[in-house]
């Protein structure tokens, strides 16, 4: 975006910092570069990198785990994770421990 006059306008200079730091997300955004997978996996941006041959069975295989999650756990984990990056380590755990005692009670 960068290149054309424009700054990406859906929430990549928000994003990236906080998932590759400052100075990454600043090289790739005012660059234009692209990461390979296994840099990408080095700067934190993905969680994992298979072989091209794999990845469909790989994602596959991912998406069918989640799905047999409980979709309620599911959301409180989400909740609480991405509670982390707005709050202090205090309220981030007192997040966890509400999310986890309503969990607890449902039947």
């Amino acid at each position: 975006e960068t290149g054309l006059g424009m700054i990406p306008g859906v929430g990549g200079t928000q994003t990236l910092p906080r998932k590759a730091g400052t100075a990454a997300a600043l090289d790739l955004v005012l660059t234009g570069r692209w990461l390979d997978a296994r840099a990408a996996l080095a700067a934190g941006l993905v969680g994992r990198v298979v072989p091209r041959a794999r990845l469909e069975a790989t994602a596959l295989g991912l998406a069918g785990r989640l799905a047999r999650l409980d979709p309620a756990a599911v959301k409180a984990v989400r909740r609480a994770v991405r509670g982390a990056h707005d709050l202090p380590l205090e309220a981030g755990i007192a997040l966890e421990r509400r999310l986890a005692l309503a969990l607890q009670g449902r039947p």
